[in-house]
C-alpha cells in the first residue's frame, strides 16, 4: 500500500472530509478479509483491513487487493459463511477475485454419521439456497443436513467468483451416500441460458476417496477457455466425453485410464504441451504411450509414472519433446535409452512411487549405467540426467499444493 503522502490531494482531502464528517460503513469483524487468507505473508493484509473500516475511499482503494487471493486451507461452513455474507453486503467484492483455492475441513470420523458434524442454521441455508435459485440452479432441499454441505458452499464460491483464473477445491472425503461436485449444474442442452466459467484458465480438483471423471464433467463443460486442467485421486470415466479444447496442460492422478479413454477425450486438442499421467497398473496401460503420439506436434513436457512396466517404443516419435519424468517402475532401462527421441533436453528418474516399488533400484541403475556407456554416441546431444530419490505418496490426496523432488543430477551427455 502507498504512503498516504504519495496520494493524491484530492484523494487525501476526500478521506479527511469523510473521517472527520462521519464514521465510515462498519464491516463486521467476522466478515474479515484476513480469515480467507490465513496463509499470507503479505505484511500489507493487516493495515489493508484496517484501512477498509477507516473510510469509504480507502476502503475502496484496499478491496481488490484484499479480495483478489482468496485461500481458505481447512476450510469450514463458519469460513464459507462468512465470505458469502461478506459478498452479499458488498457484491462487487466477489469480482474482484481472480484465485480462489479452499481445502475442505473432514466433517465425518470413522464410525461416525454421515449427517454433517457442522449443521447450517436455517438463515445460513435459506441464503445459500436462495444464491443457488437466483442462479437458476437446483439442489436437493436437504442438502444443509448431510456431511458434504462444505462441498455445496465451496462450488458456490466458484458460482459467486465469477471472474476468478485459478480455482483449487479439496473435496470432502467420497464415502457412502454422495452427491457428485457440481451435480446443480445441468447439462448445457437443458437450460436456455447455460452457466459458463469464461475467466477460468486453471482448475485443480482432488476429490479423496474412489470417484470417476464423469463427475466433474458438468464444471469442465462450463469451462470452455480452460487452459490447465489438474485432477487428482480420479478413475476411469464410465463415459467417453470429451475435456475442453484448449488446454496446454494436464494433470491426472491416480487413474486407471485406458488408452482409448485418454483419445476420446483428447480428440480435439491442438496445443497441449505437458501432460502428467500417474497410472495405477491396471492392465489397459500398455497403449497409452501410442495414444499419448498423437500429441508428437505439440507436447514438449510429459511426466509418466505407472505401477508396472509400460512399453516405451512409441516415445520415440515424440520429436518436439524437451522434458521426460519416469519411474524404474515404468520402465525397463533399455527400452528407455533406446526410445528418447532427439529433441530431449532433460530425463528425471523416480527411485520410487506410490510409497514403495517391487523393482530393486540398484539394479535398475546398475544396468541402465552399462547401458548408457553403449549407446552414449546415439543419444541426445547435450541431454542431462536426473535422478530423483523422494515423491509424494500417489494414494493420498491432503493438499492442493505441488509435490517437492529431491533429486541429484546424475549425468550429462556430451
Amino acid at each position: 500500500m502507498a504512503s498516504l503522502l504519495t496520494l493524491p490531494l484530492e484523494i487525501l482531502q476526500q478521506i479527511l472530509a469523510e473521517i472527520a464528517d462521519s464514521p465510515p460503513e462498519s464491516t463486521p469483524l467476522e466478515y474479515s478479509v484476513l480469515s480467507f487468507n490465513p496463509k499470507s505473508t503479505r505484511r500489507d493484509i493487516p493495515a489493508l483491513a484496517r484501512l477498509c473500516r477507516t473510510c469509504r475511499t480507502l476502503r475502496e482503494i484496499a478491496e481488490p487487493d484484499l479480495h483478489r487471493d482468496i485461500d481458505i486451507s481447512s476450510a469450514n461452513v463458519k469460513q464459507l459463511m462468512s465470505l458469502f455474507k461478506c459478498w452479499k453486503a458488498r457484491p462487487h467484492c466477489a469480482h474482484y477475485t481472480r484465485r480462489l483455492k479452499i481445502e475442505a475441513t473432514s466433517q465425518i470420523h470413522e464410525g461416525s454419521s454421515r449427517r454433517a458434524t457442522t449443521p447450517l442454521i436455517s438463515e445460513d441455508a435459506d441464503l445459500v439456497s436462495g444464491i443457488i435459485q437466483d442462479l437458476a440452479l437446483k439442489i436437493r432441499p436437504d442438502w444443509y443436513e448431510h456431511y458434504w454441505n462444505i462441498n455445496v458452499l465451496m462450488e458456490v464460491a466458484v458460482l459467486l467468483a465469477q471472474n476468478a483464473e485459478y480455482v483449487g477445491l479439496l473435496f470432502q472425503d467420497k464415502r457412502g451416500i454422495y452427491r457428485q461436485p457440481f451435480d446443480m449444474i445441468p447439462e448445457p442442452n437443458k437450460t436456455a441460458k447455460p452457466l459458463v466459467f469464461n475467466n477460468i484458465r486453471c482448475l485443480h480438483l482432488i476429490q479423496p476417496g474412489r470417484g470417476t471423471m464423469d463427475e466433474f464433467k458438468s464444471v469442465l463443460d462450463c469451462a470452455r477457455n480452460l487452459q490447465e486442467l489438474r485432477l487428482d485421486i480420479c478413475g476411469d470415466p464410465t463415459s467417453v466425453f470429451t475435456l475442453p479444447p484448449n488446454l496446454t496442460s494436464l494433470v491426472l492422478w491416480r487413474t486407471n485410464l485406458s488408452a482409448r479413454h485418454f483419445q476420446s477425450m483428447t480428440s480435439n486438442f491442438t496445443m497441449l504441451r505437458h501432460l502428467e499421467l500417474v497410472l495405477d497398473g491396471s492392465s489397459r496401460e500398455a497403449l497409452i504411450l501410442t495414444a499419448i503420439a498423437k500429441h508428437c506436434e505439440t507436447l514438449t513436457s510429459l511426466i509418466l509414472l505407472s505401477g508396472k512396466t509400460l512399453p516405451f517404443a512409441k516415445l520415440k516419435t515424440l520429436h518436439k519433446l524437451e522434458f521426460l519424468t519416469t519411474s524404474v517402475e515404468t520402465v525397463q532401462p533399455g527400452d528407455l535409452l533406446g526410445s528418447l527421441p532427439s529433441s530431449l533436453r532433460e530425463l528425471r528418474i523416480l527411485e520410487e512411487t506410490d510409497g514403495g516399488t517391487t523393482q530393486d533400484p540398484r539394479a535398475w541403475f546398475k544396468e541402465f549405467h552399462a547401458d548408457l556407456d553403449v549407446r552414449a554416441g546415439n543419444l541426445p546431444k547435450s541431454m542431462a540426467i536426473w535422478k530423483i530419490f523422494h515423491y509424494r505418496r500417489i494414494d493420498e490426496a491432503s493438499t492442493l499444493t505441488c509435490c517437492n523432488w529431491d533429486h541429484r543430477f546424475w549425468r550429462k551427455m556430451m
